[in-house]
């Protein structure tokens, strides 16, 4: 395994929800490791909203300047998808107070990548936390995105990296949604059997 050598160390897993906290989970279970969610949410193009142009975080905004996107569209959309994290947060974590980041090897995950916007803002959001080391481990990116993922990241390790890629879900045998119970009750599990 390509992070064998995190084993039983104080590295944290940084799951982004949903589908990422499935994968987190089975990470730091093997990996004897403590495991925390962080939030980020694509922005998506008002022609077309699954199709991200960007992504916001609590704190990051990154949008694709390629798009010609009226300011007031993402500004709305930071505003909306902001509030939306804020509950998300609340049902997720209860009172837990977010797991330090300083001086911390942090390893991202999800469950794929398919335009890299939100990832590329979550690790703007995470590197401004100032760990000492961020591992970004994806089951599956497209090609194109290796060289953003390596460039970004201080360590990018992925299983997969298809050329015909088209979404995440065409390379997973089951690909159902993880809900925001199933969610949850992962990520509880972890925090019963691990010490932050």
């Amino acid at each position: 395994m390509e992070l064998e050598h995190y084993r039983d160390t104080d590295a944290l897993v940084l799951a982004i929800p949903r589908g990422g906290v499935a994968v987190g989970h089975a990470l730091a279970r093997e990996l004897g490791l403590s495991m925390d969610v962080l939030f980020a949410k694509k922005i998506g193009h008002p022609g077309n909203p699954e199709f991200a142009i960007g992504a916001v975080s609590s704190e990051s905004v990154k949008v694709d300047d390629r798009f010609d996107v009226p300011r007031a569209y993402i500004d709305q959309e930071v505003a909306r998808i902001r509030s939306q994290i804020k509950e998300r947060m609340a049902l997720y974590r209860g009172n837990r107070e977010p797991v330090d980041l300083l001086g911390r090897t942090v390893i991202l995950v999800d469950d794929g990548v398919a335009t890299g916007n939100t990832l590329l803002a979550t690790i703007d959001l995470v590197r401004h936390q100032k760990p000492a080391h961020i591992v970004v481990a994806m089951p599956v990116v497209p090609a194109d995105f290796v060289a953003k993922g390596m460039a970004t990241a201080d360590e990018f390790i992925h299983l997969m990296a298809p050329r015909d890629f088209m979404s995440v879900g065409q390379f997973y045998e089951e690909f159902a949604p993880v809900e925001d119970e199933e969610a949850v009750r992962l990520l509880r599990d972890n925090w019963k059997t691990t010490v932050s």
